[in-house]
């Protein structure tokens, strides 16, 4: 099921950790393929560069995750899960509609904190 995303709080978080997530496809054979992209929020999408196999994948599965590591000595990663719009893709990039973001809790952060933080309006 979609969850609309708060592109705004989606647009502040992904700011406090930098322009260069992981992007996590999946081809044919069922493997994942992680990259290293540069990502733009451009509402209500995320733009990422994207290399030849990526965008296969992605044209053979809608599906794709974005990562970012928590910065260090954070307790919290930012991962974002969306669809493909092959359609307003180019060359070197893909197009991506946010359906679920969450500050992920790291392996080894207080396990006081919450596992997972949904990323909202108002999220600090």
């Amino acid at each position: 099921m979609s969850v609309a995303v708060a592109i705004d709080a989606l647009k502040e978080k992904a700011a406090e950790f930098g322009s260069t997530p992981y992007l996590v496809t999946v081809g044919a054979d069922g493997r994942a393929h992680v990259v290293s992209v540069r990502a733009i929020v451009d509402a209500p999408h995320l733009r990422v560069s994207a290399g030849r196999t990526s965008r296969a994948n992605a044209g053979m599965n809608p599906s794709a995750t974005l990562l970012w590591p928590a910065p260090a000595g954070e307790p919290y990663s930012l991962i974002v899960d969306g669809e493909v719009d092959l359609d307003d893709a180019d060359d070197g990039e893909l197009v991506i509609r946010p359906t679920r973001a969450v500050l992920h809790r790291v392996a080894d952060a207080s396990i006081d904190l919450p596992n997972c933080v949904p990323v909202e309006n108002g999220q600090s």
